[in-house]
Order: C-alpha cells, then sequence, then structure tokens
C-alpha cells in the first residue's frame, strides 16, 4: 500500500500542477523528494468541520464518509482539514488552534512531522487547484501556507 501511494501522490500532484495556473514547481519539487516518508493509515477522506453533526445530546459524528478507507495516507484527514479552515473559512488562527491542539493530543513526534509535511504539500496544490475554480478558496492564504511548508 505505501508504494502504491507514493505514487499516488505524486499522481494527483502532478495532475494539479498541469491545471492550475500557479506555479507550483516547487511544492511538486518538495513531494517528489519526500514522497517516501509518507505513512499508511485510516483516513475519512474529506475531514472538514461541515462533516462533524453534533447532536442535541451533544454527541458527534462523522458524517459525508464515502471517501473513508483503511489504507490511505496518514495524516491527509489533518492536512486537509487544517488546510480548509485555514485557506476556504479563511481562519489561519483557529487552523492553528486546531493542529497544536491534535498534535498534543497524540504527542506528536518528529517522524509524525516527517510524514505529515508531503501530505500537507499535496494539499497545498490541491488548494491551487482549488481556488482558481471556486472562488472560495483564499489563494493567498493558500501561498502563505506554501511559504511557510517551504521557510520551514
Amino acid at each position: 500500500l505505501r508504494a502504491t501511494w507514493k505514487n499516488r501522490i505524486m499522481d494527483i500532484s502532478r495532475e494539479w500542477s498541469i491545471n492550475t495556473k500557479t506555479d507550483t514547481s516547487k511544492l511538486l519539487r518538495y513531494i517528489e523528494e519526500h514522497k517516501d516518508d509518507v505513512e499508511i493509515g485510516a483516513s475519512h477522506g474529506d475531514f472538514t468541520p461541515w462533516a462533524i453533526m453534533k447532536t442535541n445530546n451533544n454527541d458527534y459524528y462523522l458524517i459525508d464518509s464515502e471517501a473513508a478507507q483503511m489504507g490511505g495516507l496518514k495524516f491527509y484527514d489533518i492536512a486537509y482539514f487544517y488546510h480548509r479552515v485555514y485557506t476556504k473559512l479563511k481562519r489561519p488562527d483557529l487552523a492553528k488552534i486546531f493542529l497544536e491542539k491534535f498534535k498534543e493530543m497524540i504527542n506528536w513526534t518528529e517522524n509524525d512531522e516527517v510524514a505529515f509535511r508531503p501530505v500537507l504539500a499535496s494539499r497545498i496544490m490541491g488548494g491551487y487547484f482549488d481556488g482558481e475554480r471556486d472562488r472560495v478558496t483564499s489563494m493567498e492564504l493558500n501561498k502563505e501556507l506554501e511559504t511557510n511548508l517551504m521557510d520551514s
């Protein structure tokens, strides 16, 4: 599965790169250099705030799981949620709090950071693709995420 995802993350990223007007060559190169760092895990597939339902009893349920899989990219949901809150809801402050709390909750390690970064890079590439089409995703905030990733 891991070998499949290494190829798949590159294929998806190349497709986004070809189909965006934005220069994503640095991100594509980064993903190519770090694709061996990705890990496999359970994945919802498109985890966002609007995929969480709260009941009157204050119970929470995850919905919209048609893209869920047991053999997906580890941290894909975290990268997706973080990216969507940062760029689509335009709330970098909340996105950062979410990521910090998640890292605390699972005792985030350096290995986790290494596995997370190429997945986030791929989501940032997807953000350029989305931003050019949905007119909701902030291209400016997406660029900010790219800069932060590449500078750290």
